[in-house]
């Protein structure tokens, strides 16, 4: 993926469209509802954060959607473009949209049982959510690439990897230990650096630098 990444630098394009158009979103969210000051019940917050989760993971899966398109088009030898990416992730917005709201029905569960008590209840909802996660990134190429509706798509993952499930929960496994170590060490220097300006600086000088980082 890297290696790819390199060999044509416009790949990324639909990565950095989908983080600004996020922090809109997300920015938009906020200035609508602090303006309101709500004092709404937990069932009407719940809704709330539902739709606003939706949205989330309708504008993710649109641009990873166009992601997949350019990288299909880029190994089939082609010249990937942004404009036919989003033409193609259009043309299955209805796939899309029904990939999201299962995200957020299984995100409001796990988001539940986190808040519960219940280890057992924390612990099934982390597997649910991984599970859906490997499953999502499965459905999404076969939806963009063979113009498959939601549920074709499911059939077809079933057919392509079938008996490969452990292969890919490995892969899946593999790639949360290295993004938490990476976490782990980013998180590690940011707290070093911070730790090295309150002890260094004056006030304005750390709480400046804990901002930026």
């Amino acid at each position: 993926s890297f290696a790819m990444a390199g060999e044509n630098r416009k790949l990324l394009a639909p990565s950095v469209y989908l983080i600004l158009i996020s922090i809109l979103y997300f920015v938009g969210w906020v200035g609508a509802v602090v303006p309101v000051d709500p004092q709404w019940s937990d069932a009407t917050w719940v809704v709330v954060s539902s739709i606003a989760s939706f949205g989330s993971f309708l504008i993710f899966y649109f641009f990873c959607g166009v992601t997949v398109n350019m990288i299909d088009v880029h190994l089939k030898g082609g010249t990937p473009s942004v404009g036919e990416g989003v033409k193609d992730a259009g043309k299955n917005f209805l796939a899309i949209v029904f990939l999201a709201l299962v995200s957020t029905v299984i995100e409001m569960f796990a988001r539940a049982a986190r808040n519960n008590d219940s280890i057992v209840g924390r612990i099934i909802a982390g597997i649910v959510e991984a599970i859906w996660t490997v499953l999502a990134f499965l459905l999404l190429p076969a939806i963009i690439i063979e113009d498959a509706s939601f549920g074709q798509a499911m059939k077809r993952v079933r057919a392509l990897h079938k008996g490969h499930m452990m292969l890919i929960g490995i892969g899946e496994v593999g790639v949360r230990l290295v993004t938490n170590l990476i976490g782990f060490v980013w998180w590690l220097a940011i707290f070093g650096v911070v730790y090295f300006s309150f002890s260094a600086f004056s006030t304005t000088t750390p709480l400046l630098v804990l901002f930026v980082v």
